[in-house]
């Protein structure tokens, strides 16, 4: 009897909360582009370093097919081979042994152009890798619901950690929550929380986020055990241009109901020092207080 088939999990982080999908792959090898891109740096040194050892490896043996193809190679000294087609790979050759006849020579010949595809290749996901641009913003662990101008404002506070500015900054917050119909299905519904402000022209150090809880937000009237219930994640995403990598940047946080905070607000973090200027304490970034 054939038991149950086992599943596949693959997990994947969306704004601090981990997503789990069953059946799917891990990462998709019919675009190597994207999934070398896509592990970590050990993987991604291990995957070139398998390629590597794996081409010398078939190179070698080419080589050790046909004796006195490569001069001062010894018959049946399989590693001088793969050390052999190591040097030809890179195309540094010291001299010792070389290629002396047809054959060698056009095995040579077919290693040496795969060898400066692989580096060029090679060189080209290095650079992406490097160069891709990353947010250094950081939001508060927590977000907080408290009266502002007599109504209940959601607030969310967000600090750029680097010494440099981001421009033309966007922001978005939706609430997700499950839904049952009338019919007993269940689905998710996204709604759009509209901001007192979504966008910044420049973000150089701090920005709290803000949206009001009066009769058209979806928020209105729920309590935390409602959101609870509902299965409820507030996620907000953050969009610029970082004005030092002339480069799109963007970030995405996730709260769940234990993470905000009632009756409280964020703690001043811009003070004004005897010079006149106007000092950030990102320090007190997650402080808040009692509303």
């Amino acid at each position: 009897m054939i038991g149950p088939r086992r599943m596949r999990e693959v997990a994947a982080q969306f704004g601090g909360t981990e997503i789990v999908t069953t059946d799917a792959p891990l990462y998709d090898w019919r675009d190597p582009y994207h999934a070398l891109l896509a592990i970590g740096w050990p993987r991604f040194l291990l995957s070139v370093l398998c390629y590597h050892l794996a081409l010398n490896a078939a190179f070698a043996t080419l080589y050790a097919l046909s004796p006195g193809s490569v001069a001062n190679l010894a018959s049946g000294r399989w590693d001088n081979a793969f050390f052999f087609s190591v040097e030809t790979f890179a195309t540094v050759g010291y001299g010792v042994m070389a290629p002396q006849t047809l054959y060698g020579h056009l095995v040579a010949t077919a290693e040496i152009f795969l060898g400066l595809l692989s580096t060029a290749m090679l060189t080209g996901l290095i650079f992406v890798r490097f160069a891709r641009p990353r947010a250094s913003m950081e939001f508060s662990r927590q977000a907080t619901i408290a009266p502002q101008d007599g109504v209940p404002t959601l607030s969310i506070r967000l600090g750029n950690r680097r010494a440099g500015t981001i421009f033309h900054v966007d922001a978005y917050l939706t609430l997700i929550c499950r839904h049952q119909t009338a019919e007993g299905q269940t689905m998710w519904r996204v709604h759009d929380l509209k901001l007192m402000r979504r966008r910044v022209q420049a973000l150089s150090l701090a920005w709290t986020v803000r949206h009001a809880i009066d009769a058209d937000s979806p928020l209105h009237g729920l309590t935390v055990e409602h959101l609870t219930e509902m299965d409820a994640q507030l996620v907000v995403s953050i969009t610029g241009t970082d004005a030092t990598l002339a480069a799109p940047v963007h970030i995405v946080r996730a709260y769940d109901p234990p993470d905000l905070l009632w009756d409280h607000r964020f703690a001043d973090i811009m003070t004004v020092d005897a010079r006149g200027r106007t000092r950030i304490e990102l320090a007190k970034l997650h402080d808040v207080l009692p509303a």
